[in-house]
């Protein structure tokens, strides 16, 4: 139980630290839609982005909405899983993500974030620490984000691209 207790508290921590992304906008420029092509080159930072105007649960007084789960073993303690989280403010929307591999690490934000009005679809990437990097194509909805993503991607390695889906756990 108190497994569960310390994965709901890094949630709530990770919608804590997308409120405090929140002061740290910058003005650069942004990239272009991405798609799930692989690229040695890094991109720029977006900040925020047009919220999905069709899905209510995007405004800026629902809090933020976290998509997948990161769980502890019983057994070994090991935390495992990705989980995404969004806040909407009135500027726009910030993404962070939770890739836990092992340990707990803190929410990072998510890069090149982008809402595509013609596909309905969210697009972002994030970088591991080893510099691993995972490309998302996703349809928002309020219960899920379902789509394909481009994982492992390195300057070697295109990666590989899967079907994806995550549900919404607040």
């Amino acid at each position: 139980m108190t497994r569960t207790m310390r994965i709901s508290r890094s949630i709530s921590g990770a919608a804590a630290a997308l409120l405090a992304l929140t002061c740290t906008r910058t003005d650069k420029p942004r990239a272009p839609a991405n798609s799930l092509g692989a690229s040695n080159a890094p991109l720029p930072p977006t900040d925020t982005i047009t919220i999905p105007p069709h899905l209510a649960c995007y405004s800026p007084d629902s809090g933020a909405l976290v998509y997948g789960q990161v769980t502890a073993s019983l057994e070994t303690s090991d935390v495992s899983g990705v989980s995404f989280s969004f806040v909407t403010t009135p500027v726009g929307m910030i993404g962070t993500v939770v890739d836990a591999r092992g340990e707990e690490p803190p929410p990072k934000r998510l890069q090149a974030l982008h809402y595509s009005k013609t596909s309905d679809s969210l697009s972002f990437w994030y970088q591991s620490t080893t510099g691993t990097r995972y490309i998302y194509s996703l349809r928002p909805s309020c219960d899920s984000l379902w789509g394909t993503g481009r994982l492992f991607v390195t300057a070697n390695d295109s990666g590989q691209i899967e079907a994806q889906t995550f549900h919404r756990n607040r």
